[in-house]
């Protein structure tokens, strides 16, 4: 192929490639696309047949740019930016080193509110990857709403949930919920039941869960056949198998008797201290809070009132000094918060 230029004295047969060979012409080439697409998509914007909605013109983004700049905010949101990728970075190197499996969870300035009635009132609250955290309080305020939000279940009316300085928007595959009750379909087999959701080879993964909670063995039975203990049991392998980085337990333990329940919190614990994930217990059972939790947290009225560490050793010895003191120490909080209710209650009916 040959391009020809004319010239007033003769006319000479020059090739493409010894006009692309030209040290000028080198210099412009590798501009001459991205200042293409730039026009194409002015025009376009311009036009309508891009919608600014979807992706700005770029005169827009320029003048949006310059105007940050001028403001300090472009290079403050740059280096927040910036800030939040070499926190991960380093959250990453270290998880990896250390082997940590748990999220870190931020919860800031979060408020629920229902019709007319404030649930949570601009909570915050951190915990910190692998840290076993257990809230407890006087039903009705608050505890599971806080969990469902932070399990992606439901959406705050303000405020935000940040997973590893991630903001939470919707259901995450990292976040695993177990309810109190076992919820397991009856017309599936248990390894089905641990599987469900899995891909690939799923049944190797159930039956790795299920070994974790001593229930290998009845991996092809009803759940039927089994007792409310061995159900919960398959309930907690469910919520394992995927390997959760963040456990949220509502109140699992709740409908066993004491004994089965003494051993399901041994199960819980020993699986917690294996894995490192970070756990959020709810329960209305303030010694086993102090039993399994490294902080106990009590809510009142939508705020936190008490964010007490538990510093003893595992496994808690409940006959230990500290740990009575501890647990009626939260016991007594918790029991004021509903006498001071009940009071109110009182009044208002009397008034």
């Amino acid at each position: 192929m040959t391009i020809t230029f004319k010239h007033n004295k003769s006319n000479n047969n020059i090739s493409l490639s010894e006009v692309l060979e030209n040290p000028q012409i080198e210099k412009i080439v590798p501009w001459i696309v991205p200042v293409l697409v730039l026009v194409l998509w002015e025009l376009a914007s311009r036009t309508g047949l891009l919608s600014t909605r979807i992706l700005p013109a770029p005169s827009g983004v320029i003048a949006t740019a310059i105007k940050l700049a001028s403001t300090g905010e472009l290079f403050q949101n740059i280096g927040i930016s910036a800030g939040r990728a070499i926190s991960g970075f380093i959250i990453g190197v270290l998880q990896v080193s250390l082997n940590l499996q748990g999220t870190q969870l931020s919860i800031l300035d979060l408020t629920k509110v229902f019709g007319k009635k404030t649930v949570l009132n601009s909570l915050n609250l951190e915990v910190e990857a692998g840290e076993f955290v257990a809230i407890v309080g006087r039903s009705g305020c608050g505890k599971s709403t806080l969990l469902r939000l932070v399990s992606g279940l439901d959406r705050a009316t303000s405020g935000g949930i940040l997973l590893d300085g991630e903001p939470l928007h919707r259901l995450s595959r990292s976040v695993t919920v177990m309810f109190q009750d076992s919820r397991l379909l009856p017309w599936k087999r248990v390894v089905q039941n641990v599987g469900l959701g899995l891909e690939g080879n799923w049944r190797e993964k159930a039956l790795w869960a299920l070994n974790k909670v001593g229930l290998e063995d009845r991996a092809d039975e009803w759940p039927y056949v089994l007792s409310g203990g061995q159900r919960q049991r398959v309930s907690l392998a469910r919520a394992l198998v995927s390997q959760p980085r963040l456990l949220l337990l509502d109140e699992p333990l709740g409908a066993l008797d004491a004994l089965t329940r003494l051993e399901m919190q041994s199960l819980i614990e020993n699986l917690w201290q294996e894995r490192r994930f970070t756990a959020f217990l709810v329960t209305h059972d303030v010694e086993e809070a102090v039993a399994l939790a490294d902080r106990v947290i009590v809510i009142d009225k939508g705020q936190i009132s008490v964010d007490l560490p538990v510093r003893l050793s595992r496994p808690r010895v409940r006959s230990n000094e500290v740990f009575i003191n501890i647990r009626e120490t939260v016991l007594e909080r918790v029991m004021s918060n509903e006498s001071s209710q009940q009071t109110n209650q009182l009044l208002q009916l009397s008034s």
